[in-house]
């Protein structure tokens, strides 16, 4: 049996990160995913343009929905956007006690551009963070967890 991986994270529309290549790199690795898109976003293979937020309300529906039917045998979080979205993924992984959590915190595209709004760094290290297993930051992103730059300059 395949292991289950639930991916929390935004789409990719160019296919270079996000849902997109997570989806491809647990198939590649003999899992089945499935998704919770946290985010559309504009962009390309060269930078972001802009990113829109998916409301609360359906990603619980959505969350609902897929936690009546399947188990898990790992989470991977990649972009959150928002702070609201990280209260939402902190209630849902209290929910799935146990199961590993992986957390890329995805701060900003490395094409270029913000994935994130205001105080999302804050927000990710006191309420997400500690109920991870394993953190994966690009440089960017750890200097800006750890208050050595903005997330704005992140990318």
């Amino acid at each position: 049996m395949k292991p289950n991986i639930l991916v929390i994270a935004g789409h990719d529309p160019s296919g270079g990160a996000g849902i997109h290549a997570d989806i491809e790199a647990i198939q590649a690795l003999g899992g089945f995913a499935s998704t919770l898109i946290t985010g559309l976003t504009v962009q390309n293979s060269q930078n972001v343009r802009g990113f829109r937020l998916t409301d609360i309300g359906l990603l619980q529906q959505q969350a609902d929905a897929l936690l009546d039917d399947m188990d898990y045998q790992a989470i991977k979080i990649g972009m959150t956007g928002s702070v609201a979205i990280i209260d939402f993924i902190v209630c849902l992984l209290k929910r799935l006690p146990g199961v590993p959590v992986i957390l890329d915190p995805v701060l900003a595209a490395e094409a270029g551009g913000s994935l994130a709004q205001e105080s999302l760094a804050e927000a990710m290290l006191e309420k997400l963070a500690p109920l991870c297993d394993v953190m994966t930051p690009n440089l960017p992103e750890a200097q800006a967890l750890s208050g050595q730059t903005s997330v704005t300059d992140c990318g």
